[in-house]
């Protein structure tokens, strides 16, 4: 008898290997940001600006999910999003002007902004699938793999270079693209259809989220992008691992996301969002008021665990508000989170410019006090909505 062929690992591996590849990009940017803005010749305001139009593309990008969605297959859209996204960070790693920097930035955002999207989108379903909550475990291992790389690409570029940062990149999302390719599976993520007299699906739920959404992604994309800005200019001579920050912030997201489902399931979503924001506002406060490496470092790994389960919480909410197309739900949400998304960077570079980036940190703790009255405005919408009609006796 000839032996029997071994099952291939199902779509749940293949959208984790996703993930991992989307946060081996964030970590290797994130990580070299220091080196790479000093080569290009870019200071804070600038920097805040270029990460502006990074978030405009990003978003353009993802709003246009549900018509992306009706065309082409998450399995299509994830493939052709890895290679471009890895010669788009090449292009950014080896910038050597303004110019070059921020046209290589806003492509890096749009080819982020389609990974993001449809790896989600493919996620939700694979939950679905499964009939169990998952979908914080696959953002579990794009934070872990951020925190693995934000250190190495901070390694990797003062110690190696940056033609070493882009082979690593290449390596490791050639990979993902090979492991996708043979076990992903083709779905429409429009592929459920709304029945005949099904009532259309309320958009303030989507427009509160989108709101919450930006906010958070705000503060996060602050802790991403600029922490090693921060610790450099704490301590201009660990410059070696000035990505500690974004790492220890990464490494704790992971931990809490690895857990996250079993604490979707036992409280459900919007309890977790709401602790999970009160955490990240004292984190973020912290920063705001820190004068030291160290205890700048311990502050990002609390805002790492404050904001680990909120935007995986906001993307399973969002899904299931828009089964038949849940791309087009996803995109929906990402246009609203477009406008806080978009603008916090700018500012955050103009008020680090203007005070201190430790200062600009400081407001991204309002950001998620914002965030989380956006949140209890939500519950109470949901309990009117679901609170049964009473009809009043004859």
């Amino acid at each position: 008898m000839l032996p029997q062929a071994r099952p291939l690992p199902s779509p749940r591996a293949a959208v984790t290997a996703a993930f991992i590849a989307y946060g081996t990009s964030a970590g290797l940017w994130a990580g070299a940001i220091p080196a790479i803005t000093r080569n290009a010749g870019i200071d804070n305001l600038a920097l805040g600006l270029g990460i502006t139009f990074y978030g405009i593309a990003y978003v353009i990008i993802m709003s246009w999910g549900g018509k992306l969605a009706l065309i082409a297959t998450n399995r299509a859209i994830i493939l052709a999003s890895l290679p471009l996204l890895a010669l788009s960070q090449t292009f950014l790693f080896l910038s050597s002007g303004p110019a070059w920097f921020l046209v290589a930035l806003i492509v890096f955002g749009a080819c982020q902004g389609a990974l993001d999207l449809f790896m989600n989108a493919e996620g939700s379903y694979v939950e679905s699938d499964l009939g169990r909550p998952i979908f914080t475990r696959f953002h579990a291992s794009a934070s872990a793999a951020m925190a693995l790389f934000a250190i190495i690409g901070s390694l990797v570029i003062a110690d190696a270079g940056r033609f070493w940062a882009a082979a690593i990149l290449w390596l490791m999302l050639l990979a993902a693209f090979l492991f996708i390719a043979q076990r992903l599976p083709g779905r429409f993520s429009a592929m459920a259809r709304a029945t005949p007299g099904m009532p259309a699906p309320r958009l303030s739920p989507l427009i509160i989220l989108g709101l919450a959404a930006g906010l958070v992604i705000a503060g996060e994309t602050a802790a991403i992008m600029w922490s090693a800005k921060l610790l450099d200019e704490q301590a201009p001579a660990l410059l070696a691992i000035a990505g500690l920050g974004t790492a220890f912030y990464g490494l704790c997201n992971a931990c809490l996301r690895f857990l996250g489902d079993d604490i979707r399931a036992r409280f459900g979503d919007i309890s977790l969002i709401i602790g999970s924001l009160l955490l990240a506002t004292v984190g973020f406060a912290f920063i705001g008021i820190s004068q030291s490496f160290l205890f700048s470092t311990v502050a990002f790994a609390l805002t790492g665990f404050g904001t680990a389960c909120v935007i995986p919480a906001i993307f399973a909410l969002t899904a299931k508000h828009m089964s038949e197309n849940r791309a087009r739900a996803l995109g929906i949400v990402a246009l609203v989170a477009g406008l806080p998304r978009v603008m916090a960077p700018w500012f955050f570079g103009w008020i680090a410019t203007l005070h201190s980036t430790s200062f600009a940190f400081g407001l991204c703790a309002v950001a998620m006090a914002v965030a989380l009255g956006f949140i209890l405005l939500l519950q109470v919408l949901l309990r009117r909505t679901a609170a049964p009609v009473r009809t009043p006796a004859l």
